[in-house]
């Protein structure tokens, strides 16, 4: 079967993210992988709430997995602040991602860590249905964009079930 796979860009950015710490000089974007998944590069300074980046896809189940590609995890600060035995902090790096289906939004990942590995590394899969096909919209859900750094990068695989 052939996929018919769609990809919209509400925004493409060349911007900046500065330092060593979840990506640096990366972008805002979507890739096609060679076995017709995507890596959706979420930047921390753009793709919030006003700026998701679009990806409209066929019916099926598809899963999310947080990757190392251009990004690792995002700080919504401009510190980190509290940091415990465990490396998790009151104010870290983030795992944390959304995505919106049909206007629900949908949260994943969780807690603050000491550095964007540790992030990474505690982030988990997350699968969803499309009973038909829909736009998916990811972004990174913070109100004061200018002091954040790093972004998300989001693998997103369509099952094959066979």
């Amino acid at each position: 079967m052939l996929n018919k796979l769609i990809l919209v860009i509400s925004s493409l950015f060349l911007i900046g993210c500065g330092g060593s710490d979840g990506g640096s000089d990366k972008i805002a974007s979507i890739e096609t992988l060679d076995d017709g998944s995507y890596v959706v590069n979420l930047n921390a300074n753009s793709n919030g709430e006003d700026n998701p980046i679009h990806l409209t896809l066929e019916e099926g189940d598809y899963t999310i997995t947080p990757i190392s590609a251009h990004y690792n995890a995002w700080l919504p600060w401009s510190s980190i602040d509290n940091c415990y035995t465990d490396e998790r902090c009151v104010q870290g790096w983030s795992n944390q991602y959304q995505y919106v289906i049909d206007e629900n939004v949908n949260t994943a990942g969780e807690s603050q860590f000491k550095t964007p590995e540790l992030a990474l590394s505690s982030a988990t899969q997350t699968t969803f249905f499309l009973g038909s096909d829909s736009e998916v919209s990811f972004l990174l859900s913070d109100n004061i964009y200018d002091d954040n750094q790093g972004g998300m990068s989001l693998k997103i695989e369509k099952s094959i079930i066979e």
